[in-house]
């Protein structure tokens, strides 16, 4: 009879020791999971600002490029180019 009682309290030890396992195992799953999803999210997050600074970069190192090497008429003629082709106005 103790032994019968040894026997089970090692099974329920085993059992209980498997079912933990198994819960730790899936927590760090969800744990890995949540951070490979929120370093994703990150990533995307500063490529969009890097785009976003690249397009500012670009657009004022055109701006500086065609005030120095415009004269006023030449400018004015850009300008009235650029708004007869429509661009930036989803016509071009």
């Amino acid at each position: 009879e103790g032994q019968r009682l040894l026997d089970q309290a090692r099974e329920a030890a085993d059992r209980f020791r498997g079912e933990e396992m198994d819960r730790a195992r899936q927590e760090a799953e969800a744990f890995v999971e949540r951070a490979r999803s929120d370093i994703q999210r990150e990533r995307d997050v500063a490529i969009q600002e890097v785009r976003s600074s690249f397009g500012d970069l670009a657009i004022t190192a055109a701006e500086r490029v065609i005030r120095r090497s415009l004269d006023p008429q030449a400018h004015q003629e850009l300008i009235a180019q650029v708004l007869e082709e429509g661009v930036g106005l989803g016509r071009a």
